[in-house]
């Protein structure tokens, strides 16, 4: 799954609007959006066509986006859920010298449980690295070239239009960061879960045991990256806004300029 193709779309729509902002080409403005023509879209019967698809595009794209980022939330979840699961089977553990041999068979299974939880982040990671790759990249410009809009708008219409087209989007980058968030917290806290347990009345291997998946947990958290290049947490949520706010400053002084 890959939400690729709705950014594009989202992103030549901004792109387009904001040229005409700064006056390069003259783009039609009593459709649903802006957008550059090669032909007359006032001619009869391709106004309504060209209405029509426009609704339909944007209809579509917000089903892609949304249906994709539903999926990753889904899937985080999902981990997240096995991985507190596993916390509270460690914690609810409580090994002794006479039954040594069967908590060691227990704890032998949860490891196996967290290696194939292990095993299916790092699978995660892999169909969405991409997407959440562009998509912190596609953010950063169109949050600025909407903050642009916004500010140079000629009508309230239009305000609130490029206003709500700003929110999705960085509400979009802040739900991606957020899961990844949880995806480290969750990951960690079998780490947690191991230092809170009763570990200090169980057997020598026992406790062997549980110094290795302390080592594994807390020094190699399981989460999201952006195609290995960054890790999607909230620190780089506020650097993708940073981004964004100097690609803004510098557009709002090229149009000052004009």
């Amino acid at each position: 799954m890959n939400d690729g193709s709705w950014e594009v779309g989202r992103f030549l729509f901004c792109l387009s609007a904001s040229f005409s902002r700064l006056r390069y080409f003259p783009l039609q403005s009593d459709f649903p959006y802006i957008i550059w023509y090669p032909f007359n879209p006032y001619a009869p019967g391709y106004f309504e066509l060209n209405w029509m698809s426009q609704m339909w595009a944007a209809y579509v794209s917000a089903a892609g986006m949304l249906a994709t980022d539903l999926l990753l939330c889904g899937a985080v979840e999902q981990i997240c859920m096995h991985f507190e699961y596993l916390n509270k089977q460690l914690l609810s553990m409580r090994p002794n010298a006479r039954t040594g041999d069967i908590d060691y068979s227990k704890l032998k299974k949860i490891v196996r449980t967290h290696n194939e939880i292990i095993r299916l982040t790092v699978e995660l990671d892999d169909i969405f690295g991409g997407s959440i790759l562009f998509n912190f990249v596609s953010s950063s410009v169109i949050i600025c070239v909407v903050g642009f809009l916004v500010t140079t708008a000629d009508r309230s219409i239009e305000v609130v239009k490029y206003s709500f087209t700003l929110i999705s989007s960085i509400i979009q980058v802040y739900i991606v960061c957020l899961m990844g968030d949880k995806f480290i917290v969750s990951s960690t806290g079998i780490a947690d879960a191991v230092y809170n347990s009763y570990w200090f009345d169980g057997p020598i291997k026992y406790k062997k045991s549980l110094v290795l998946i302390i080592q594994r947990s807390f020094q190699r958290p399981q989460k999201l990256t952006a195609y290995k290049f960054s890790v999607a947490n909230m620190k780089n949520f506020s650097n993708v806004l940073s981004t964004s706010y100097q690609f803004f400053a510098l557009l709002h002084q090229v149009y000052d300029d004009k």
